[in-house]
């Protein structure tokens, strides 16, 4: 029923007294209609040698018209978003999995093993395909467009300082740009080609959120008594935006910043190390700004569970049949090039034209278990 603007209870004040009334909870659109989804699925069961291998594949594609989602309106209404047919999207991928028995006998070894490709792709966007998102110059990192993966990271490509007069006079620059301030790549212009003036036609796409593809893994190990298992599972070729970057490189001095600051161009005697710009008044809201400075390969390997247990055998006793003991840690390991506390970020949850977005996300905690099982 968000297609209805439906009331709330609401108290107003009458001559000093309180008087139950009625308010609106969110705006009406009578076009609003049923998201309709069309699509098939082909899939390839195959077992060999008795059992001990199987593989599965699965090849999936579906067209999603008029996803529903709460698109941004000016506030001025009373409201910020309204509910709304945003447009048409595919969505296609290749899911494998095999499973192998390596070893069978007193030593048995099980693999299993499994890796996803997702690709999607934006065909339509209302009725004029204007994009979602990214119309912030800070704070908006994601923007959803025609011809595009959904939620793609949208801003400048930084390319350091201007280190001299010459570098500044040879080199596009801002109304606000001069020497010692953040330098970024003329990308486009009024007529679409570069036109030597750096503003807000030259941001362009600088990063994915959606992964190459995602994989997982499970060995599991038995040997007499003893059972060990292992689980991986990790992602290849996802970006994440880490806006904390937007607070700790932001060079008003209102905020305390990274280490890395203290090396910022200061002078044409004292440039820096060519990251850091001046942090002249009337020049610093360039830096903040989102840009490829924010942006880093997500890619991660995390081993998830580890758990490794010994059974006793308990004979000669009419209430106990077995009794085991075991110990088990998660997430165990995590390794990753991202420089944040958590690759498996999401300030957004399941949005996904918010995706691979971190702002300080609390780090994974490890866990170690220690329990036992009584088998009567």
């Amino acid at each position: 029923y968000t297609y209805l603007a439906s009331l709330d209870n609401a108290n107003y004040v009458f001559s000093s007294a309180i008087a139950a009334g009625k308010a609106l909870n969110g705006i009406e659109n009578n076009d609003l209609t049923w998201e309709t989804t069309k699509g098939y699925d082909l899939g390839l069961d195959l077992g060999f040698l008795n059992g001990r291998i199987s593989f599965i594949y699965d090849y999936y594609w579906k067209k999603t018209d008029g996803l529903l989602y709460g698109i941004d309106i000016p506030i001025q209404s009373g409201f910020s978003t309204i509910n709304s047919n945003i447009g048409q999207f595919d969505f296609w991928g290749h899911e494998f999995a095999l499973e192998v028995k390596n070893f069978t006998g007193k030593f048995m070894w099980n693999t299993s093993f499994n890796i996803s490709f997702d690709r999607n792709i934006v065909k339509k966007l209302g009725t004029n395909n204007t994009p979602i998102g990214a119309t912030s110059l800070y704070w908006d990192d994601n923007r959803t467009a025609v011809g595009q993966p959904i939620g793609m990271f949208y801003g400048y490509i930084n390319t350091g300082v201007y280190m001299t007069q010459e570098e500044y006079d040879t080199q596009p620059h801002g109304t606000s740009s001069m020497v010692g301030t953040a330098r970024f790549k003329d990308i486009s212009g009024p007529d679409g080609v570069p036109d030597g003036i750096i503003d807000s036609k030259d941001r362009t796409f600088i990063g994915n959120p959606n992964p190459v593809f995602v994989y997982g893994m499970t060995n599991m190990f038995n040997y007499k008594n003893f059972d060990l298992s292992i689980n991986l599972s990790g992602t290849v070729g996802n970006d994440i935006a880490d806006d904390a970057f937007q607070s700790t490189e932001n060079l008003d001095g209102v905020f305390n910043v990274r280490k890395g600051v203290a090396n910022r161009w200061r002078s044409l005697e004292q440039p820096g190390n060519g990251i850091y710009p001046r942090t002249r008044a009337g020049t610093t809201a360039d830096y903040r700004n989102f840009t490829t400075r924010q942006v880093f390969n997500g890619s991660y390997l995390a081993v998830k569970n580890v758990t490794i247990g010994y059974l006793f055998s308990i004979k000669q006793n009419q209430y106990i049949k077995s009794a085991r003991i075991y110990f088990s840690t998660q997430n165990a390991f995590m390794f990753t090039n991202y420089p944040g506390l958590n690759p498996e970020v999401g300030i957004s949850g399941l949005n996904g034209l918010n995706q691979g977005r971190d702002f300080t996300s609390y780090p994974i905690a490890k866990i170690f278990t220690i329990g036992g099982n009584i088998n009567f």
